[in-house]
């Protein structure tokens, strides 16, 4: 449980600098849709990454 933490940590934090690294020179609004699909992103990688640790996790035990 503790690695799969770190990766979602480690997966958000470097998803969120390049975001904020491509969308400094932009606008308000389009600000806004990019962190709306990085929400939607995270929320996919997470419940993908917790599938496949739960995988691996049934199939070692």
């Amino acid at each position: 449980m503790l690695a799969f933490m770190v990766l979602i940590g480690i997966v958000s934090f470097s998803v969120e600098y390049m975001l904020n690294r491509h969308t400094s020179h932009q606008k308000q609004e389009a600000r806004r849709m990019r962190y709306l699909y990085f929400i939607m992103f995270q929320i996919a990688m997470t419940l993908i990454l917790f599938v496949t640790f739960q995988l691996v996790i049934n199939r070692s035990l």
